[in-house]
């Protein structure tokens, strides 16, 4: 797979210690089939994510199979902000970095909003209940009205989306400390290669 090289020098150092990665492998080609109504063959532009084994085996099969052909890959890096100076780092743009906030917050308000108003009781009902619904912290969630989801934005993510580097220091745990040491220092230094010119 081919990798971005990120070099020091030109990174500045807020990237570091506030913001890490999360790469994914893709395969960009076509998706080959026959138009059921000409009988034409078919190749349209398309890309799978080959990340993982089951990922890999999938499109593994889709080519033995002639649906798909494969023309190059790349591995995708998109950083993560690890607190508010690493999304400064991302984004200086205040701007930019508020519409971005604003998206998320968005979708995880209404992720919340769906477990809220789809819980069911025990016995298959409808269990939200305006007059008496109340947030994690006792507070009414309906006031005049107005379901406010300001306390699910603010409220921590119930599954936390690993980075790379944090999988890899999960992973790194059944190992001794010089294993772990060392495999971390190779990890680092892949991250940090400059390509040959």
């Amino acid at each position: 797979m081919a990798t971005t090289a990120i070099d020091r020098a030109s990174a500045p150092a807020a990237v570091e210690s506030n913001v890490t990665s999360e790469r994914q492998d893709y395969v960009i080609g076509y998706d080959l089939g026959v138009d059921e109504k000409t009988g034409a063959k078919t190749r349209v532009v398309a890309f799978r994510e080959i990340t993982s084994e089951e990922q890999l085996a999938a499109v593994k099969k889709l080519r033995d199979e002639g649906k798909f052909a494969d023309v190059t890959t790349v591995t995708v890096s998109i950083p993560r902000a690890k607190n508010l100076d690493g999304i400064k780092a991302i984004c200086p743009n205040e701007e930019e970095a508020a519409a971005n906030f604003n998206r998320g917050a968005k979708q995880k308000a209404n992720n919340r909003l769906k477990a809220i108003l789809l819980e069911e009781t025990g016995t298959g009902e409808v269990a939200f209940d305006p007059e008496s619904a109340v947030d994690e912290n006792g507070n009414k969630r309906v006031v005049n009205g107005v379901l406010d989801l300001t306390s699910e934005i603010a409220s921590e993510s119930k599954r936390k989306v690993l980075t790379e580097e944090e999988k890899l220091d999960r992973f790194l745990e059944q190992f001794p400390e010089s294993v772990r040491a060392a495999m971390k220092s190779a990890y680092q230094a892949s991250r940090q290669a400059v390509p040959a010119a």
